[in-house]
């Protein structure tokens, strides 16, 4: 299909209309009927920063009170509305044909209005479901209530404990809204009510038709608003700080960059050298030891080794890096210390000289370092070096300190 440029322009609005029609479902407005306004229910929220300024501390414990919700939001009853349940399958879903008459795909973003007809079918089964509220759709009001399924950008599916919680965090605009919407769904639909009932918003008819059996999610509705209480109120006012504040472990991350060179004048090989540049991030010990972090890679280096013209050599080792580390708050550094493990090189040296040829393992002793264990104390956002040498061995050391949380 061909357009004019007159043709053009009603075209262009319509997609306008669309696009406010659906950010007019996507957040909710002005309730009729004396109806309160409640938090935006589907609209990300976005942080105010990058940073977490919750103490860590707090931070350990808020991500070790959201887990406690897990079990609950990993239930089918939360998780099977929550984009594990295919509704269009006739396989996994007996009303799958009734939910087909729209020719609507609830996958897809939807208008308030298409909502509403694309669900209407589900009322016929799934009808002991409570509540109503209302959304503004370009110049009206629109009145939703019964068993609805959640918009796409609210799929729990293939997330986990850390990708969950930053998901359920950022559609709620502070604590007191995620409070509002475990304890009472905002005072709309009642869909956490309808979960701890266990039976699906089915009416006793449907139930007994298709051999139903109560299955709500552990514990009680009372728990979690417990649990969901507890995990927001250590968030609190840090709800915006960053995505991950209240969600994620938080972590110091190290740069580490470390080089040896072993000079061996005459020998076969006679240098060999090695350069190895990475990052590694440092959790908490726990709650029992504060502002102690450990972390450890593991990493195979590649090493340069030097022969004579009638040689080559394949080499490389393996090394694990263990660091601990300690985050001062009142002298703003990090003492970090540190432990290099190495395997022996593996490899060899392959020499040819008049017709033959001879083989040789890689030297083990070349990798023996002098800086491999010992402790740095390292200003933030800065880099410590060290060096070292020995008997033709030189070494260096340079750890920077990239990333800190705020300390208890």
């Amino acid at each position: 299909m061909r357009f004019t440029r007159h043709d053009a322009l009603p075209y262009a609005l319509a997609l306008v209309m669309l696009c406010f029609s659906y950010l007019a479902y996507a957040s909710s407005g002005q309730r009729s009927g004396g109806m309160r306004t409640a938090p935006r229910l589907h609209a990300r929220t976005p942080a105010l920063g990058e940073a977490c300024r919750l103490p860590v501390g707090k931070q350990m414990e808020a991500v070790k009170a959201f887990a406690k919700m897990m079990p609950v939001f990993k239930h089918d009853r939360c998780l099977n509305c929550h984009g594990k349940f295919n509704v269009l399958s006739a396989d996994e879903h007996t009303g799958a044909g009734a939910a087909k008459e729209s020719k609507l795909d609830p996958t897809t973003l939807l208008t308030v209005s298409e909502r509403n007809a694309f669900h209407k079918p589900c009322g016929n089964c799934h009808n002991q479901v409570q509540g109503k509220g209302v959304r503004p759709e370009l110049t009206t009001n629109v009145v939703i209530s019964g068993w609805m399924l959640p918009p796409p950008p609210m799929r729990w599916v293939g997330k986990d404990t850390e990708q969950l919680c930053i998901l359920v965090k950022g559609f709620e605009e502070n604590a007191d809204s995620f409070v509002s919407h475990v304890a009472s769904d905002h005072g709309e639909v009642q869909f956490v009510k309808a979960a701890f009932e266990g039976v699906r918003g089915l009416d006793s008819e449907s139930i007994d038709l298709y051999d139903v059996v109560p299955e709500p999610p552990p514990g009680s509705m009372g728990q979690l608003i417990a649990q969901g209480t507890g995990w927001a109120r250590l968030v609190g006012d840090h709800w915006k700080d960053s995505p991950e504040c209240g969600c994620v472990l938080p972590k110091i991350k190290l740069k580490v960059e470390h080089t040896w060179v072993f000079d061996t004048p005459g020998g076969v090989p006679s240098r060999q050298a090695s350069d190895a540049r990475f990052e590694v991030k440092l959790e908490p010990y726990g709650e029992d030891r504060p502002n102690y972090f450990q972390g450890q890679i593991s990493l195979e280096r590649p090493v340069d080794t030097k022969v004579p013209a009638s040689c080559r050599a394949t080499t490389s080792v393996k090394e694990r890096w263990e660091f601990n580390a300690l985050l001062e708050p009142d002298s703003g550094s990090v003492k970090v210390w540190h432990t290099q493990l190495s395997d022996e090189p593996t490899g060899e040296i392959v020499c040819s000289q008049g017709g033959g040829t001879a083989r040789m393992n890689a030297d083990p002793g070349a990798l023996v370092g002098l800086l491999g264990a010992g402790e740095m104390v390292i200003p933030l956002d800065s880099t410590r070096r060290k060096q070292a040498s020995f008997e033709g061995l030189r070494e260096s050391l340079a750890i920077t300190v990239l990333a800190v949380p705020e300390a208890k």
